[in-house]
């Protein structure tokens, strides 16, 4: 039986792209790149970018191997600054979920429960708002702190006489921080959003869901950049909630259509809700700089009619952007 793609060697691999119109300067340096990164990695994670149109698969005359194993390369930077942010939030968010539940509900948990009714148990589900998710989020949590990969600090604290929520956030992913949040009562909610000054000018509602909206963006970013996944091909699924991004963008947003969804989900979209996000000066300071360093020796070159920005699906004025946000979300 004859398959759709059969198996071709880095020489027949080649000779694809260049009857597909990709000029290739250096056929060993090619071929190094492919024993490397692999054709689809290098080629077909790029080629939407460059063709000569949607129902082609020739390239753009002028179009080079070199040039997209550079698309490559920034993307792995521009991924790498992505992913070292997020992280940044995500650490920022356990520290004031864990603060609030300690002080409102203490520091026991017995994880080993899981029906989670014990009222000393900060995990207690009388403790959170009766929702259809609240109590397999909390066996969730306990289900983590039990397990073989619940790290080195928690199983440290199993051998003491309670485990505090600060160390349980550090055995839970995003994902089952942003449920945790999602079942606190309503004031707790609004207390730990009162430390972000940026979400000021909403409503509670809309705080509410702005907020879980952007790390739902944020954990969906970091997963697709976990597995390899390219983040300016990438179609996200999650959105942010049109009328706050409206109400909190001031110019960031000009000449994007958030109007549409896609306006909503892209690269500047998550660039916004991490700059929402991090409320540190000095990490947002830092975060600008390091996206600067990404695009900055690339703002001036042509791929083949498009500049780096209009690649990413960016301004090309977006750090000048971020920088004038700055003095209204600190």
């Amino acid at each position: 039986m004859p398959y759709d793609k059969p198996f071709k060697t880095f020489d027949e691999q080649l000779e694809i792209l260049k009857n597909r119109g990709l000029s290739i300067n250096d056929m060993d340096f090619a071929k190094i790149v492919l024993q490397d990164i692999s054709y689809y990695t290098v080629v077909n994670g790029y080629k939407n970018s460059l063709i000569l149109n949607c129902n082609s698969d020739n390239f753009i005359p002028g179009t080079s191997f070199e040039m997209l194993y550079t698309l490559h390369m920034i993307n792995i930077s521009f991924s790498s600054v992505l992913l070292k942010y997020i992280s940044c939030v995500e650490n920022s968010v356990k520290c004031k979920l864990a603060y609030l539940v300690a002080t409102n509900y203490g520091v026991y948990t017995d994880y080993n429960d899981l029906k989670n009714t014990n009222p000393s148990d900060y995990l207690c589900r009388n403790n959170y708002i009766n929702s259809p998710f609240r109590n397999n989020t909390l066996k969730s949590i306990k289900k983590d702190i039990c397990g073989h990969q619940a790290g080195l600090s928690v199983n440290h604290y199993k051998g003491k006489n309670h485990i505090p929520p600060w160390i349980v956030t550090t055995a839970i992913s995003l994902g089952e921080t942003i449920h945790w949040y999602k079942i606190l009562k309503p004031a707790l909610k609004d207390e730990l959003l009162d430390y972000f000054n940026s979400l000021s000018g909403l409503n509670p509602l809309d705080k509410r869901e702005f907020f879980i909206k952007s790390l739902d963006l944020c954990k969906e970013y970091r997963n697709t950049i976990a597995h390899g996944n390219k983040v300016f091909s990438e179609t996200f699924k999650i959105e942010l909630p049109k009328r706050q991004l409206q109400a909190l963008s001031h110019d960031f947003m000009d000449g994007i259509n958030i109007v549409h969804s896609s306006g909503r989900k892209g690269n500047a979209a998550i660039i916004f809700a991490i700059l929402i996000l991090l409320r540190n000066n000095y990490a947002i300071s830092n975060f600008i700089h390091d996206l600067g360093s990404v695009f900055s020796p690339y703002k001036d070159v042509d791929f083949n009619g498009k500049n780096i920005f209009a690649l990413f699906s960016l301004p090309d004025d977006i750090i000048d952007r971020m920088v004038k946000l700055l003095p209204s979300i600190i």
